[in-house]
C-alpha cells in the first residue's frame, strides 16, 4: 500500500501499518511478549534459532524477584518513515504493575488544550468504559467514549463539551434530531477510509472495540485504526457474523462488517474452558457505526471511496504485492512463531477458518491473499447495491 499516488489513504494515520505490515500474523504482539516464558519454561532444550550463531528475538531481565521485566529486541525492520502512532501491548505479569495497554500518538494533532473547549484537541477510544480514563456515555445508543487525552480530570466546561458533543453525534446518526448537520461534527473521509478497513478485514472485533477517534474545533475525526487480531478471516463463527436488520449469518468473504451484531461473546465456561459460557452484552456494541451506516448519504460516499481505492491502493495487484512483501519482512520472525508454539492450539476461544495456518507460514500467506482478493471482490459486486 505503499504507493506513490494513494491521496484516498495516505494520511489515515496507522492503515499502513495494519492492513501491510503484520499480514496474517495477527498475534505476533502478543506473541513476542509470551516468547520468554515459553522457552523459560521448555524442558526440550534450545530451538534451532537459539543456538550458536542465531540472534535471539528478545532480552530476560529481572530487576526485582516479584516483578519480572520484558525487553523485546529484534524482528522484522520498522519502516523508514516516521509513523503517525505507536502501538504498545504489553502484559503486567512481566513489565511490571504500570503497565497497560497505551498507544503513543506521535503525529495526531490534536495535544492541545485551550481554555475554550471548542478549540481544544481530545483524543478518545470507543470501548468499554476504561478504568482510569473519563467515560462518557452517549444518550441513544449507550456507547462509552473514553478519554485518552486531556489526561486526568476534566474541567468542567470540558466536560460539558464533550457531553454535548457526543449525545448530538448519537442524536444526529439515530435520525433523531430535529435540525440535520452531522456532517458538519463528523468528518466523513476519515470515518469513511476507517469503514473501508474494517468491511475489508471483516474484523470480528471491528466497529465495536478499540475505535480510536479525535476531537478537533469541535468535529469528530476517526483517529487510528488498532486490534486486528480477530481479523481477514481468522474466525468462522456465525454467531460473530449474523446481521442485525435480517437476521441472517455470512461467515467468509460476505456481508457487511458494519451490520453483523455485536452484543455477546463466548466466554471461559465453569470447567474452564474457552468457549464454555456465553457473555451478554446487553446492546450491539456497534449500534453507533451502524447508525452512522444507515445515514443518509453515507453509504454513496463509501461506494465511491471504495472504488477509487480499487483503482490505486486496494486494486487486486496491490493486495498481491503487500501480502507478498510483508511476508518476506516478517518470514524469520514467523518461523519461531510456528516452532515454539507447534504444540499448541492457536485457535483459543474461536473456531478457526484456517487452523492448518498454524503450521505453515506459506498457507497462511496464501490463505490471506486470497481472502482479500475474494473479499475485496465481493465489496465490489455489491457496492452498487449501496446506493
Amino acid at each position: 500500500m505503499e504507493t506513490a499516488n494513494e491521496p484516498l489513504l495516505s494520511d489515515a494515520p496507522g492503515i499502513k501499518i495494519w492492513c501491510s505490515r503484520f499480514p496474517r500474523w495477527r498475534h505476533c504482539l502478543v506473541t513476542a511478549i509470551l516468547f520468554v516464558a515459553v522457552v523459560l519454561h521448555a524442558s526440550t532444550g534450545q530451538p534451532p534459532f537459539l543456538r550458536k550463531g542465531r540472534s535471539p528475538l528478545f532480552l530476560w531481565a529481572a530487576p526485582s524477584k516479584d516483578v519480572p521485566t520484558l525487553r523485546i529486541h529484534g524482528g522484522p525492520e520498522p519502516p523508514s518513515r516516521m509513523l503517525d502512532w505507536v502501538p504498545r501491548v504489553c502484559t503486567d505479569r512481566y513489565e511490571g504493575p504500570r503497565c497497560s495497554n497505551v498507544t503513543l500518538w506521535n503525529g495526531i494533532d490534536v495535544c492541545h488544550r485551550d481554555k475554550d473547549p471548542a478549540a481544544s484537541g481530545f483524543l478518545l477510544t470507543i470501548d468499554w468504559a476504561k478504568p482510569g480514563d473519563v467515560a462518557i456515555q452517549s444518550n441513544v445508543t449507550s456507547t462509552f467514549f473514553n478519554v485518552l487525552y486531556p489526561k486526568g480530570a476534566l474541567t468542567s466546561q470540558e466536560h460539558s463539551f464533550l457531553v454535548r458533543l457526543i449525545n448530538e453525534v448519537d442524536l444526529q446518526a439515530a435520525g433523531l434530531s430535529k435540525h440535520d448537520y452531522f456532517s458538519k461534527i463528523v468528518d466523513f473521509p476519515s470515518f469513511i477510509r476507517y469503514f473501508i478497513l474494517e468491511e475489508l478485514a471483516k474484523d470480528v472485533d471491528g466497529y465495536a472495540f478499540s475505535n480510536y477517534v479525535k476531537i478537533k474545533n469541535g468535529v469528530l475525526f476517526h483517529a487510528a485504526p488498532w486490534d486486528f487480531d480477530l481479523a481477514f478471516n481468522f474466525a468462522c463463527m456465525p454467531r460473530y457474523f449474523t446481521n442485525a436488520l435480517t437476521g441472517e449469518a455470512e461467515t467468509g468473504v460476505r456481508g457487511w462488517n458494519v451490520e453483523n451484531s455485536r452484543s455477546d461473546a463466548l466466554w471461559i465456561g465453569p470447567m474452564g474452558f474457552p468457549g464454555g459460557s456465553v457473555q451478554e452484552f446487553g446492546m450491539n456494541k456497534r449500534q453507533l457505526f451502524l447508525n452512522i451506516w444507515k445515514y443518509p448519504g453515507f453509504k454513496v460516499a463509501f461506494a465511491t471511496a471504495w472504488r477509487e481505492a480499487r483503482q490505486r491502493a486496494l486494486g487486486d495487484e496491490a493486495l498481491v504485492s503487500m501480502v507478498a512483501h510483508r511476508s518476506r519482512v516478517i518470514a524469520t520472525s514467523a518461523e519461531r512463531d510456528l516452532y515454539i508454539w507447534r504444540h499448541t492450539n492457536r485457535c483459543a476461544f474461536w473456531n478457526c477458518c484456517a487452523p492448518q495456518d498454524a503450521q505453515s507460514f506459506e498457507e497462511a500467506q496464501e490463505h490471506l491473499t486470497s481472502y482479500l482478493l475474494a473479499r475485496a471482490r465481493w465489496i465490489d459486486a455489491n457496492v452498487d447495491l449501496l446506493n
